[in-house]
């Protein structure tokens, strides 16, 4: 395979999770790649050697493919550089880079190696002080915790080839809590809070499933949600304040389930004001609006866009190497 190709089949392949793109003064020709992947179930651990490149997962590839996972990566190679809002983090060989994947992100990252697990976000989220605060945290590789869970990530890749289903199964547990206790760690908690942040969590947890479950009512307000949650309304306030408010979290929300039906073939006769109404929203400039602020693209412009699903469907795939783990992505589950 040339060069180009590799960098662009690179693309189509990693594009279930990202969009990445070489530096202008960089060329293909020099571009490499090499991903192993082990399925454990409801875990993936994943092997990466690359080049430099920058990775930018879009508000609208996040709305689009709904990936509700962690993804925790250990640099053995290279340097991960985010800016983004002004936030600003680097993460060196030996440290732990966190990422959730329903926010949306960039970075720039150079030639680099590094193992990778990703946890679908129900497995661990109630063990978690702060399950929503998890996005773009680096852990200093020095740290106690870290340096356990590298340890344990390092065993487990080694053994994976020799492993059967029923041992990778079996490992899935104890990688779990050293994950729960990694991510816990250096959260600035103190240990009275920690009661609190559960009765929270729950709580917090029983309103967005009321909400997901009304999303297609446009009736729900901060007023709904109070009156059939029995939460007060500085309590639901308190409880959204990191989403941005709970008027945000629903908008948010609704639409994400817009994206998914204006890029669906099978909805593509359905009016984009059909969908819009049907996911809450009751008039259509304010829809077009909230939409074109969230995504950059007009509803019209999403749609023309045709399905956003995976690149790699073009006729490349088995072309190099094994590509399940593109699959294995969209169906991990909570055994």
């Amino acid at each position: 395979m040339s060069h180009k190709d590799r960098f662009e089949t690179w693309q189509q392949s990693i594009g279930v999770l990202f969009d990445v793109s070489l530096d202008k003064n960089q060329s293909d020709r020099s571009f490499d790649a090499s991903l192993t992947t082990f399925n454990l179930n409801s875990l993936l651990i994943a092997h990466c050697v690359s080049r430099k490149q920058a990775f930018e997962r879009s508000a609208l590839k996040v709305s689009h493919d709904a990936l509700d996972h962690y993804l925790i990566q250990i640099f053995l190679r290279g340097q991960v550089n985010y800016d983004n809002h002004g936030k600003q983090l680097i993460a060196r060989p030996g440290d732990v880079w966190v990422n959730d994947l329903t926010t949306d992100y960039s970075s720039y990252i150079s030639d680099y190696e590094n193992l990778t697990l990703v946890v679908p976000r129900d497995l661990i989220s109630k063990k978690l002080l702060h399950p929503d605060s998890q996005g773009q945290r680096v852990i200093q590789g020095h740290q106690p915790l870290a340096r356990l869970f590298k340890q344990m990530m390092f065993g487990l890749y080694e053994m994976a080839p020799q492993m059967t289903l029923q041992e990778g199964s079996l490992s899935i547990s104890p990688l779990l809590r050293m994950t729960e206790g990694l991510l816990n760690s250096h959260q600035n908690s103190l240990p009275e809070d920690c009661d609190r942040m559960t009765i929270d969590q729950a709580m917090l947890t029983g309103l967005k499933r009321f909400i997901h479950a009304n999303l297609q009512n446009p009736s729900l307000t901060p007023d709904y949600i109070v009156q059939h949650m029995g939460v007060s309304r500085s309590g639901l306030y308190r409880l959204f304040e990191p989403f941005g408010g709970v008027a945000a979290y629903i908008r948010n929300y609704r639409l994400k389930k817009t994206v998914r039906e204006l890029v669906d073939p099978t909805m593509k006769t359905k009016r984009i004001y059909e969908i819009a109404h049907a996911w809450g929203f009751t008039r259509e400039g304010d829809f077009s609006r909230a939409f074109r602020r969230a995504y950059g693209l007009t509803p019209k412009e999403v749609r023309n866009l045709g399905v956003l699903c995976p690149k790699g469907d073009k006729g490349l795939r088995g072309s190099f190497g094994d590509r399940n783990y593109e699959t294995w992505l969209h169906n991990l589950t909570i055994s």
